[in-house]
């Protein structure tokens, strides 16, 4: 998992690309890496997801960054949305700047959601308490 995250964040710089087709792609798989961190997080210490909620988040996740980047992406202007001096989003069907605004904010709204500490990290074997202390001492 630690290796995807660090491919999908090498990816996310694509959008500075002044070709028209890495830029899309980058545009698009951008968010791609909070995927592995939120995968991360919650499988901290064990590498496991544990349990139905767990699994969901990490599902929903996917669905944020995926679908919900994508389909901004089909009303989203490159120069008004990214930068002045962006190539054209190839995406582009039809310039709707307010369907844009308002999926950028339920994808916001969706990552707030999922921001929420694991509730495994109090509580467990005595390894799993040693290792949790030592990555949150500063």
């Amino acid at each position: 998992m630690l290796v995807f995250t660090g491919f999908a964040w090498f990816a996310s710089t694509l959008p500075d690309s002044h070709n028209p087709v890495l830029f899309t792609i980058g545009a698009a798989v951008y968010p791609l890496f909070y995927v592995g961190i939120v995968y991360l997080v919650i499988s901290f210490p064990s590498g496991r997801l544990h349990g139905t909620l767990d699994r969901g988040l990490v599902v929903v996740t996917i669905g944020l960054t995926t679908v919900v980047q994508v389909a901004s992406l089909f009303f989203a202007d490159s120069r008004r949305f990214f930068c002045r001096t962006c190539p054209a989003n190839l995406l582009e069907v039809a310039r709707e700047d307010a369907v844009t605004r308002g999926v950028l904010y339920f994808q916001r709204i969706g990552v707030l959601v999922l921001a929420r500490p694991p509730r495994r990290w109090a509580p467990g074997c005595r390894a799993c308490r040693t290792a949790c202390q030592r990555s949150a001492a500063p």
